[in-house]
C-alpha cells in the first residue's frame, strides 16, 4: 500500500483503502480502478490523499525502503493536517518544525 497525493494518481491505479468523505459516505471502495473521470471526482470532493496498491516487489522487505516510505507517509500526513491553515504563517512555521522533527527522528 502506498499513500499518494491525489495529483499523483493516474489511470489504472487500484485503491488500497476506501475513500470516505467527511460525512461518512464512501466515495469509492477499496479495489476500485481509477480512471481520469474518477480522479477528477475525487479532487472535486476535496480529497487530498489516497492509498493505492503498490505492486512493486523491487524493494522486498528492505529496511531502508520501509523507513523512507514511513517518513514520506508521515510527512504527507502532516501536510494534510495543516492544509486548511496553510496561509497562516505561524501554522506554516509549526508544520515545518513538526516535519523537521519527523525527519530527524528517523535519521538517528
Amino acid at each position: 500500500m502506498k499513500r499518494i497525493k491525489i495529483e499523483e494518481a493516474s489511470e489504472g491505479n487500484i485503491l488500497a483503502k476506501n475513500i470516505v468523505l467527511e460525512n461518512g459516505i464512501v466515495l469509492l471502495s477499496k479495489k476500485s480502478t481509477l480512471t481520469k473521470s474518477l480522479i477528477n471526482q475525487i479532487k472535486k470532493q476535496n480529497v487530498f490523499f489516497i492509498y493505492i496498491e503498490n505492486n512493486s516487489k523491487e524493494y522486498g522487505d528492505d529496511i531502508a525502503y520501509i523507513k523512507n516510505e514511513t517518513i514520506k507517509n508521515n510527512l504527507s500526513d502532516i501536510e494534510e493536517r495543516f492544509i486548511l491553515v496553510k496561509d497562516i504563517k505561524l501554522m506554516k512555521d509549526i508544520e515545518n518544525i513538526v516535519k523537521e522533527v519527523i525527519t530527524k527522528g528517523y535519521s538517528d
